[in-house]
């Protein structure tokens, strides 16, 4: 993102805040999106879905081990961190 738009020159610590917010989903911004230029702002939509995949990913898995644990009742946690 940082040398994409040459119109425009957003500074690299904002481009590094945009990337961390859009690989976690936070919607927070220190520049105006408006002023990214069309790559930008498709990057930043890959990094969107990347990071709700991961996250999805990670809930589907808490909650698979969460059934797991309810269904048996010799259930640990060091099984889990074991493996």
């Amino acid at each position: 993102m940082y040398g994409i738009n040459t119109e425009y020159q957003i500074p690299y610590i904002d481009c590094l805040f945009l990337c961390v917010s859009s690989m976690t989903v936070n919607g927070l911004a220190t520049v105006d999106l408006s002023t990214l230029s069309v790559m930008q702002q498709v990057i930043m939509f890959w990094q969107m879905l990347i990071g709700s995949l991961v996250r999805l990913h990670h809930e589907v898995e808490m909650t698979l081990i969460s059934d797991l644990c309810i269904n048996r009742h010799d259930c640990c946690a060091t099984v889990f961190l074991s493996t």
